[in-house]
C-alpha cells in the first residue's frame, strides 16, 4: 500500500493506492480508497505511520493537532480520531503495534490503545524549563518501558536546536520515577 495526502479548497485527505498498478501501462493511476482527514484546507499532514504489526492499520497526526486511526481493506474505516485540541506533533506505534504513543504541543507524550483511548502520560522533562517550553518534534519507541523523544521550541523558534532524550519509564512492579538521559 502507498498513501498520498493532499489538500484542495474541499479538505485534507489521503488517498491509498495499491502500488503495483504505477508498474503496469495505464496512464490513470486512480486510489481504491480515500478519506478526508479535515475540512480545513489549511491543515497538513505532518506524520503517517503504518502499524507495524497490523499491515493495513495506520495513524495520522495533522498540523491543527487532531489524530486519526485507520484500518484500510478495500475500504477505509475510521476506528478513531482526537480532535485539534488534543495538541498532537508526532505519532509511533509501539514494537508489537497495540499501543501508540503521541507527541504534544505541551512536551508531554500520550500511550494510547489502537481505539485512542488513554493509557499514560509521560511527562515533559524536569530539565526543560517554563520560561523556555518545548513541544515534541518527533517520538520513537524504541522498546517497552523506552522511547527516544525529540523536543524543540515550542514556538517553532530556531534559536534552541532541537535536542533528543532518551526516556526510560519504570516497569509496572517498580516503584520508581522516569528517567531522562
Amino acid at each position: 500500500l502507498s498513501a498520498c495526502m493532499a489538500s484542495s479548497e474541499h479538505g485534507v485527505f489521503v488517498y491509498f493506492f495499491d502500488i503495483r498498478v504505477f508498474n503496469k501501462n495505464k496512464q490513470q493511476k486512480s486510489p481504491f480508497a480515500y478519506q478526508k482527514l479535515s475540512m480545513n484546507a489549511s491543515c497538513l499532514v505532518i506524520d503517517l505511520k503504518w502499524n507495524p504489526a497490523i499491515p493495513s492499520m495506520l495513524a495520522a497526526c495533522l498540523s491543527d493537532g487532531s489524530i486519526s486511526v485507520m484500518e484500510v481493506t478495500d475500504t477505509v474505516k475510521v476506528i478513531a480520531t482526537l480532535p485539534y485540541t488534543a495538541g498532537i506533533t508526532s505519532v509511533c506505534w509501539s514494537p508489537k503495534g497495540k499501543q501508540l504513543a503521541a507527541g504534544r504541543l505541551n512536551g508531554t507524550v500520550v500511550q494510547y490503545l489502537q481505539t485512542l483511548q488513554e493509557k499514560k502520560v509521560i511527562p515533559c522533562p524536569p530539565f526543560f524549563d517554563s520560561d523556555n517550553p518545548v513541544k515534541v518534534l518527533d517520538v520513537l519507541w524504541l522498546s517497552t518501558y523506552v522511547f527516544a523523544i525529540a523536543y524543540a521550541a515550542a514556538d517553532g523558534s530556531l534559536e534552541t536546536p532541537p535536542e533528543v532524550v532518551i526516556v526510560s519509564l519504570p516497569k509496572k512492579e517498580d516503584r520508581q520515577e522516569e528517567k531522562f538521559l
